[in-house]
């Protein structure tokens, strides 16, 4: 089911799933929405009986151990209210056309198959069955990219190198869609060709935050979006505490870039260790509350991997056959003016019109003027507060 959008020849040599068996896809949706049912207990029906269907038509005796538990602890499974639900969404779902991944029969992400805590059933927009998630020789390729919302210039700098140099390497960047550091990557994956999968925390019916939306063309255009839950359901905080298990579970390795010691970016590192995926993140200044998570998870004894570059994240995950774009560093040429500014800005580290004005001793219209052009030179960025702050020289 679904509506294939191109994709780039490197996509291609997978094939295209088969769509998810409806009656298995049923009888998880019972599952999903049956009252006091949770993912725990429903690993362990489901491990009893090996299929959902099996709950409702037992043909040894685990299935019948299985469907006697569930009927004594989980009544409301087979009550024709939770029969019902299950009905209607399926319909919405095939009259939405998404993709359906079932935990138990046909295509499921590989990696997160793997995971004690993986959702039942899966639903999809964008081209993401091509991307062969469910094949083993290909689930070694995906990055999971997360961080804070209040992204700096440093983590922003960070990631527009770092997805470049990924641009040749056929890697998919996996996040979240969250302001900052989640957007940042997925929209720099597109910039340099690669596929992207967002993880929504709420149904396919909304974009959180909503100004988000505006990119929906761009991200469908190779990979798409991929949630747990059903159309119509609005997100909640906890619901993104467990979105950050399929971020973590879809990659073999999750990225910090920038994120305090509380958070949804630790929360989903964390997990990542659970899963015993690869853990790095990127160091950042001690002094730098947006870089302290990461500083923690890079202090651990063998915890996290430190990442200054990509090639770090290769040489961390052992991806000899890929090899870093070079990319020639562009040095823009400055004025007198502009390079006298500019080192007084460096200097800073962080500063005002007003500030430079009285640094180097020139006008504040004239620092205004000078500071707009090397804005379009791209050497510094502007921020809330009016605030300039040079961009990072990176090696």
């Amino acid at each position: 089911m679904g509506t294939q959008t191109p994709l780039s020849e490197n996509y291609k040599q997978y094939p295209v799933d088969l769509p998810c068996d409806e009656n298995e896809a049923l009888a998880l949706l019972r599952m999903q929405t049956a009252r006091g049912l949770g993912i725990q207990s429903a690993h362990l029906l489901l491990a009893l009986c090996g299929t959902a269907q099996a709950l409702w038509n037992p043909q040894n005796e685990d299935q019948q151990q299985a469907r006697d538990l569930a009927q004594t602890k989980f009544p409301d499974l087979f009550s024709t209210s939770t029969e019902q639900r299950a009905l209607r969404e399926w319909a919405r779902v095939q009259s939405l056309g998404l993709w359906t991944w079932s935990l138990t029969l046909g295509p499921y992400p590989h990696n997160l198959k793997q995971c004690p805590d993986a959702p039942l059933i899966l639903f999809g927009q964008g081209p993401l069955n091509a991307l062969g998630l469910n094949h083993p020789h290909r689930h070694r390729k995906l990055i999971s990219v997360v961080g804070t919302r209040s992204m700096t210039p440093y983590g922003q700098d960070f990631l527009i190198d770092f997805m470049a140099d990924l641009a040749t390497t056929g890697v998919i960047v996996v996040s979240g869609l969250a302001q900052g550091v989640d957007i940042c990557a997925q929209l720099q994956a597109h910039k340099n060709g690669l596929p992207t999968i967002s993880c929504l925390a709420h149904g396919m019916h909304q974009i959180y935050p909503a100004h988000h939306k505006k990119h929906l063309p761009l991200l469908l255009e190779q990979g798409g979006l991929i949630t747990e839950y059903w159309y119509g359901e609005r997100a909640q905080p906890a619901q993104f505490v467990r979105r950050n298990r399929i971020i973590a579970g879809l990659s073999e390795v999750t990225l910090v870039v920038e994120s305090p010691r509380k958070g949804g970016s630790m929360i989903t590192a964390h997990l990542a260790k659970s899963y015993e995926r690869t853990l790095c993140a990127v160091p950042g200044r001690t002094s730098d509350l947006n870089s302290a998570g990461c500083l923690d998870v890079l202090a651990k004894p063998d915890y996290a991997h430190l990442v200054r570059h990509a090639a770090d994240l290769f040489r961390h995950m052992g991806w000899d056959d890929f090899v870093p774009q070079t990319r020639k560093q562009v040095v823009p040429e400055l004025n007198l003016a502009q390079q006298d500014v500019l080192r007084a800005l460096r200097q800073r580290g962080r500063a005002t019109a007003d500030h430079l004005s009285v640094d180097t001793h020139r006008p504040v219209s004239e620092v205004m003027g000078i500071l707009l052009g090397l804005e379009i030179a791209e050497v510094l960025y502007r921020v809330e507060g009016g605030w300039f702050v040079p961009k990072t020289a990176r090696n």
